[in-house]
């Protein structure tokens, strides 16, 4: 039973309108029964007379759907206070997104640099490589070229070897060089007859107002040679040959530009005539010879107690050999006084090795032949 919300009379059965949760009869709803139970699913659905003519009655505020809709509505604001940083936070995601593109573009330019770079380094460790053997190359090729311009030299030195250079005699206009030839030769006695000579002439040099040499090219070598030392032997004036100036004519070989210079240079002297008839320089022959006087007196060849009691001779048997062969001892080791034994000490020390001779056994000569071929061969130290 209940109390129909139209006419508060008691019912059985009715419709309940799905707005105001208020029940009726069927006459008061204005539905029929059987209409009503038609309805089906809709009966849910269904709304009451009022309901339907103007808006749905607020419900009460004790009502059940009151406390369900405000839990809902507290529910839904936590949701958007926590909903609330998400639009900055979609803000961040989009700059992060665009910070990643742009990192990506430049991760791209950067993996084409480093392609770039590496084939660069590729091409220039190639070319490195290239270099280097370049540079191997170019050292055998230079000292090739030194060989060859040393061998050209001297193929342009024994090219000039019958020709004689002439300096100091004034030029003039239609000068007779076979008669000046002459005349240098008649003066050193050494006559010149013209059959000797091949050719004969003036060539200029590179130094302004100075004579230009006379070059003589003799058909014979021994002719050049002979009348190059007569005019050594002869000091040749210019006036003597009927010039007015006063002066003095010099007759020299015919050197190369090489050989000029280094005639010129500062190494014109007592070495350079050894090195050019392949001697030992003068102080290596002085070494020499001290180091031999110092084996005579160590084989008693000279008498001179004097001299050995400078002298500590170190000589080990066979394979005890030490590298020092001589010392000088220390009450001796006055420079002033004692230059010969130093100097031939330190020669023998650092020319010949201990197990080459024996300063007791060996002969002079042989001794002499070996020291001298250790300088040759370039195994020895300078002392």
């Amino acid at each position: 039973m209940f109390t129909c919300s139209g006419c508060g009379l008691q019912h059985s059965d009715g419709p309940v309108c799905s707005l105001c949760k208020n029940r009726y009869d069927f006459g008061c709803a204005g539905v029929t029964e059987t209409g009503f139970r038609k309805l089906g699913d809709r009966k849910n659905n269904w709304r009451c007379p009022k309901c339907k003519a103007g808006p749905p009655l607020s419900p009460t505020p004790n009502s059940p759907a009151i406390s369900q809709m405000d839990s809902v509505l507290e529910q839904l604001s936590h949701i958007n206070l926590r909903l609330a940083p998400l639009a900055s936070l979609m803000e961040d995601i989009k700059s992060i997104k665009s910070d990643v593109i742009s990192l990506k573009s430049s991760l791209e330019m950067a993996h084409e640099l480093i392609d770039k770079f590496s084939s660069t380094v590729k091409s220039l460790e190639s070319r490195i490589a290239k270099a280097e053997e370049m540079a191997n190359d170019v050292s055998g090729l230079r000292a090739e070229i030194t060989k060859l311009n040393q061998e050209l030299d001297i193929r342009d030195q024994w090219a000039r070897s019958n020709n004689i250079e002439i300096r100091g005699i004034p030029q003039k206009n239609n000068e007779d060089l076979y008669d000046l030839t002459q005349k240098i030769g008649n003066m050193c006695n050494f006559p010149v007859k013209k059959e000797d000579i091949n050719y004969i002439a003036r060539v200029p040099t590179r130094v302004p107002n100075v004579e230009k040499p006379i070059i003589v090219s003799f058909n014979n070598r021994y002719i050049k040679e002979n009348f190059v030392s007569s005019s050594r032997k002869t000091r040749l004036s210019v006036s003597d040959m009927g010039f007015a100036s006063t002066g003095y004519c010099y007759v020299n070989d015919h050197l190369t530009q090489r050989n000029k210079y280094r005639l010129g240079s500062n190494d014109c002297n007592y070495e350079a005539g050894c090195r050019r008839h392949h001697l030992l320089p003068l102080k290596e022959r002085r070494q020499i010879a001290d180091v031999v006087f110092l084996v005579k007196i160590a084989q008693n060849r000279v008498d001179s107690p004097h001299l050995l009691s400078k002298i500590n001779m170190r000589v080990p048997y066979k394979t005890s050999r030490q590298p020092i062969c001589l010392d000088i001892p220390q009450s001796s080791s006055n420079y002033r006084q004692n230059t010969f034994f130093i100097r031939a000490a330190k020669t023998l020390n650092s020319a010949v090795a201990s197990t080459q001779l024996d300063l007791f056994t060996s002969s002079t000569l042989r001794f002499k032949t070996t020291l001298t071929d250790s300088w040759f061969d370039g195994s020895r130290t300078d002392p």
